[in-house]
């Protein structure tokens, strides 16, 4: 009789702990749907005029790569709003915030240097941001691996997620 007793207690400790839990996680939902979200859009040109070893991955890997280098340079910032990622077009975008970035091109200049262009402009509640043209250069290992060409590809991202970081301080939260 007794076992059946300390499993009837365990059963109860337990639902307490989950349904504590699970309010817990409400709340701070609730807390985080309270900040603004800036879309950041995507997109990219087909056609290419050059194939690099960059530009052979797809459209969906370039897009993990901006995402994932951008959640870590965005992290670092303080700016009390949340990001969303999502390839071009984005609907229902009427009325939001928007970073829109487009790849213009991302080739090798030379043997030793490859560049990402890009073109970042911000819109929404009144605000309109031409940021222009970013690029970012990089050296890229002479080895071609899986490995290098990852590193290769977060350095070149971090590159241009640092220079879009820093034209949204000076503009859209330089108030904040």
């Amino acid at each position: 009789m007794r076992p059946l007793y300390t499993k009837g207690l365990l059963l109860i400790a337990l639902l307490g702990a989950v349904s504590g839990r699970l309010r817990a996680d409400e709340h701070s939902e609730e807390n985080e749907s309270s900040k603004s979200v800036i879309i950041v859009e995507y997109r990219e040109d087909e056609f290419y005029p050059e194939r690099t070893r960059y530009n052979q991955i797809g459209e969906l890997d370039r897009f993990h790569y901006l995402k994932r280098n951008f959640e870590r340079v965005f992290a670092k910032e303080d700016w009390g709003v949340e990001f969303e990622y999502k390839l071009y077009p984005v609907k229902e975008s009427e009325g939001k915030e928007i970073l829109e970035i487009a790849m213009l091109t991302f080739n090798s200049r030379n043997p030793i240097e490859v560049e990402l262009r890009t073109w970042a402009k911000f819109r929404g509640k009144g605000a309109n941001e031409d940021f222009g043209v970013q690029s970012v250069r990089h050296a890229p290992s002479p080895f071609t691996t899986q490995g290098s060409i990852e590193r290769d590809l977060d350095s070149i991202y971090s590159g241009l997620a640092k220079q879009i970081a820093k034209k949204l301080n000076q503009t859209i939260f330089s108030n904040k």
